[in-house]
């Protein structure tokens, strides 16, 4: 799965009232029903979003990307804050390249981390937004996928009030 965004047209109140599995089902509902090839709506709310699209064109599934850092840091501006810095490659060919992302997830709350290893694969990562700005402090609901399940990567589940995409750069290393 892809990013998950609605249009601001979209009433989204009635997710308060759904639990954790009937959330995710609706927003992968969200998805399918979206004419929309890549799954992205809009990438409204996400800071410095704009790099990142520009070199594919779009803002990319995050499908076989590698977690290579994660640091978790007590004292951001918003509270607890997580770096994450991925290898990102999208299997398009006339995108065939590695890139270093690192994102930015801050005020982050209600964190569940599992199987981060030296393996790190993800098959997605899914974006939610639950609130407008100023609305409340939560904005976002984020999961991280792994690829094949435990022992491959890290699942990762939490709520932020904002995410920005802090670099983007070519991976020179990746092979």
């Amino acid at each position: 799965m892809t990013l998950i965004t609605p249009s601001s047209q979209v009433d989204t109140s009635f997710l308060e009232t759904l639990s954790i599995s009937n959330f995710w089902k609706v927003a992968y509902f969200a998805i399918e029903n979206q004419q929309c090839s890549k799954g992205v709506l809009t990438m409204e709310g996400i800071v410095n979003a704009k790099p990142l699209i520009e070199v594919y064109g779009y803002w990319p599934s995050f499908h076989d990307a590698v977690v290579l850092r994660l640091v978790l840091d007590r004292s951001g501006v918003m509270g607890p804050e997580m770096t994450v810095q991925l290898d990102l490659w999208e299997p398009d060919p006339k995108m065939d390249k590695h890139m270093l992302v690192t994102l930015v997830f801050r005020g982050i709350e209600s964190f569940i981390l599992s199987e981060f290893n030296r393996e790190n694969m993800l098959d997605g990562m899914e974006i939610v937004p639950i609130a407008p700005p100023g609305k409340d402090k939560c904005r976002f609901s984020v999961r991280f996928v792994s690829i094949y399940g435990p022992g491959y990567g890290p699942e990762m589940e939490f709520r932020c009030q904002e995410i920005e995409v802090a670099n983007v750069a070519p991976n020179e290393e990746a092979v």
